[in-house]
């Protein structure tokens, strides 16, 4: 008796649906029975085509349900979330390029831009870096740690900024008392003690390989950071010094940020014979792959201070032994552990330097290495 009213009631009101609507269900039971004499051995068969079409006019006509007979109406309901979430998912895919940045670093941006109107976007840039260290470095202290082992000047200048009494072993730092971390080598006192990166007149070594490999270079461009590396002079005085016995001309080339590095590349690329210097920076480090890139592109014969960059793809490297001054730092860390005094261990240079040359590049640059370079090459890149 129910179903009948049901029904009666359903006759009455079908009048009085608006037409888009009763054409949406129209459609929809058309539809479907196309479906149905696709029908194999009594199975109904349903394409991506059939679903797709049953869930666009579901969205648009959510009525619809009542003139779905061949799948369950929760299974179209179930159909239009799944897509609903695949297209949101595609719609906030990445797109590479630049990140967005953050409303509130936007903001910060604006107002250090604001108060300090003589800062380029390089200085801000630094000062950004500086306050992103300063938080990491508040954390690692908050957790009150018996000794931290920190790599790099950066690093270690904001840690003993915000700390005097937990101890702290360095490594790859290049001028520790020029950066005022200590007072002095033979007796650093207080709280950080650690290992020196280089030697200040290794430049005149790079530039010294640098001849051998490619005698035609008249000018050397001296890659470094001003903000991460403010001891650059301190290599680049050597090197003018010993320049003219080698005919050759270095240019101080500063590189604050990515968009140098193909700017300086573009100016050095102008004239022939012209070579490339990287010296130990953390923003060197972290430029490694375009330099090493761009260095190749533009066919410029370099010297780098760490292995990694000849494993890259540059054309050789000539330096420290990385990991042989970690090892030597465990020793640090083993003693301070067991009651020694920081500031009674001395800052201790590197005992162990590496060539490292990589005969692929310079075949790529048409440059054919001595063999007595090659003789001395810790290690050699076919």
């Amino acid at each position: 008796m129910i179903a009948l009213l049901c029904f009666f009631l359903a006759l009455f009101v079908s009048p009085f649906k608006p037409k888009s609507r009763l054409e949406a269900e129209n459609a929809a039971l058309r539809h479907q029975l196309i479906v149905l004499q696709r029908m194999v051995r009594g199975r109904v068969q349903l394409t991506n085509g059939d679903r797709l079409f049953l869930v666009q006019l579901y969205r648009w006509f959510p009525s619809v349900l009542k003139a779905i007979t061949i799948i369950r109406p929760e299974t179209l309901v179930r159909w239009h979330r799944a897509g609903f979430r695949r297209y949101w998912r595609w719609k906030s895919r990445s797109l590479g390029g630049r990140p967005q940045i953050d409303v509130d670093l936007r903001a910060l941006i604006r107002r250090m831009s604001a108060e300090n109107p003589l800062w380029g976007a390089p200085r801000i840039h630094g000062e950004l870096l500086k306050l992103g260290l300063r938080d990491h470095a508040a954390e690692l202290l908050a957790m009150a740690p018996d000794l931290i082992l920190a790599n790099s000047t950066p690093v270690t200048a904001v840690l003993r900024e915000q700390s005097g009494t937990v101890p702290i072993v360095f490594t790859q730092v290049t001028d520790p008392v020029g950066q005022g971390l200590v007072p002095n080598l033979a007796h650093p006192g207080g709280n950080v003690t650690g290992f020196t990166s280089f030697e200040f007149s290794i430049g005149t070594k790079w530039l010294e390989a640098l001849k051998q490999t490619a005698p035609r270079v008249t000018r050397v461009a001296v890659f470094f950071n001003p903000q991460s590396a403010p001891f650059a002079d301190m290599f680049v005085q050597p090197v003018e010094a010993v320049a003219s016995s080698f005919s050759v001309a270095p240019i101080k080339a500063a590189v604050r940020d990515p968009s140098d590095v193909d700017r300086v590349f573009d100016a050095l690329a102008r004239e022939p014979n012209g070579g490339l210097m990287v010296l130990p920076d953390i923003s060197m480090t972290n430029y490694r792959e375009a330099i090493v890139a761009l260095a190749a592109r533009h066919r410029v014969p370099a010297v780098y201070p760490f292995r990694f960059f000849a494993v890259s793809g540059g054309l050789m490297s000539y330096g420290t032994d990385t990991a042989e001054i970690f090892r030597r730092a465990a020793g640090y860390v083993d003693r301070i552990l067991n009651g020694t005094s920081p500031g009674e261990l001395p800052i201790q240079a590197p005992t162990k330097y590496e060539l490292v040359i990589n005969l692929k590049t310079a075949k790529a640059l048409g440059l054919e290495v001595p063999p007595t370079l090659l003789a001395r090459a810790d290690e050699v890149i076919e």
